[in-house]
């Protein structure tokens, strides 16, 4: 993926799966639209695959930004419902 990953579904409940060209991030945040970024919960699946909880977003577009282990930054746009 051009981005580092696919996310899916998009939009998106509580959850969404994450595939990945990187292996694992480190860390994971969204971006808010007032500036404010807010961590968010990685759950492993297997090789390259991830849920992420999306618990502590309410609904609207987020830019959603992983983080590799060399400090390399992937970032994606969700739509949260």
């Amino acid at each position: 993926p051009a981005s580092g990953f696919m996310m899916y579904p998009n939009p998106a409940g509580s959850t969404v799966q994450l595939q990945t060209s990187f292996g694992a991030p480190e860390k994971a945040w969204a971006a808010l639209p007032d500036g404010r970024s807010v961590p968010l919960d990685l759950l492993p699946q297997g090789d390259n695959q991830l849920t992420l909880s999306l618990s502590g977003l309410g609904s609207g577009i987020f830019m959603i930004f992983l983080q590799d282990e060399n400090g390399t930054i992937y970032r994606g746009k969700l739509v949260r419902l």
